[in-house]
C-alpha cells in the first residue's frame, strides 16, 4: 500500500473516529488556551421510546415555555411573543405562552444584594 493510502485511510478512520469520542462529552467554558474544557456527560436514565415521546409533543408546536418558536437550522429560535385577538367583541389570548406564570422581581434583597457585591467588588 502506498504512503498516500494509507495516509487517507488514516484520515478517514480519524474523522470517523471524532463525532464518537464527543458523543458523550459535555463542555464547560474555561479561561484557558482553548477556552472551555470537556468533562463526561451522565446518563441520563431514559429509554429511546421515552425520549421520543418527550419530543413528540414539541415537533407538532415547536415553542418553548418564554414564546420562542424554533425555526431551525441557521434561524435558530425566532421570538413570537404573545399574541391577542379580537372574539366576540373580546381582546382574548390567541397563543399558547403560560400566562400564568410568574413574573421576574425587580426587588432586590439583601442576600441578594451581598452575593452581588461579593461577586463583583467596586
Amino acid at each position: 500500500m502506498s504512503t498516500a493510502k494509507k495516509v487517507l485511510l488514516a484520515a478517514a478512520i480519524g474523522a470517523l473516529a471524532v463525532p464518537a469520542a464527543f458523543a458523550s462529552n459535555g463542555i464547560t467554558p474555561a479561561n484557558n488556551e482553548r477556552g472551555y474544557t470537556t468533562h463526561a456527560m451522565p446518563a441520563s436514565g431514559l429509554t429511546r421510546d421515552q425520549v421520543r415521546a418527550e419530543f413528540e409533543p414539541f415537533q407538532h408546536n415547536p415553542i418553548s415555555a418564554d414564546g420562542a418558536r424554533y425555526a431551525g437550522g441557521e434561524l435558530g429560535w425566532e421570538i413570537q411573543g404573545h399574541k391577542s385577538e379580537w372574539r366576540n367583541g373580546k381582546l382574548v389570548h390567541a397563543d399558547t405562552i403560560d400566562h400564568n406564570a410568574p413574573r421576574a422581581s425587580t426587588l432586590v434583597t439583601p442576600q441578594s444584594r451581598a452575593e452581588f457585591e461579593k461577586m463583583y467588588p467596586s
